[in-house]
């Protein structure tokens, strides 16, 4: 990812595409790194990595489809979401 970040391949700015940098992220590293980082440096507020096991755990569900089910009701702002669940999850 740093590489790709020095390099010029991935841009994680402020005029970034969200989508384009998404995109290159889970290629780089997997979904939920790649959401993570949209949601923190690229400032998404709707950016939510269902595949995350303590926001699984925290929402009460076991998989990452009936998270994303449960999140659909906390958009546009999941990223704010998964941030609270995260602080009241306690230890992974």
């Amino acid at each position: 990812m740093a590489r790709a970040v020095s390099d010029g391949t991935l841009r994680l700015d402020a005029s970034a595409d969200l989508d384009a940098a998404r995109r290159s992220l889970t290629d780089l590293a997997g979904d939920r790194i790649a959401r993570t980082v949209v949601m923190r440096a690229l400032y998404w507020p709707d950016a939510f990595p269902a595949t995350d096991r303590v926001l699984r755990r925290a929402a009460g569900v076991t998989t990452a489809r009936a998270l994303r089910v449960r999140a659909e009701r906390w958009r546009p702002w999941r990223a704010y979401a998964a941030v609270h669940l995260w602080l009241g999850s306690g230890p992974p």
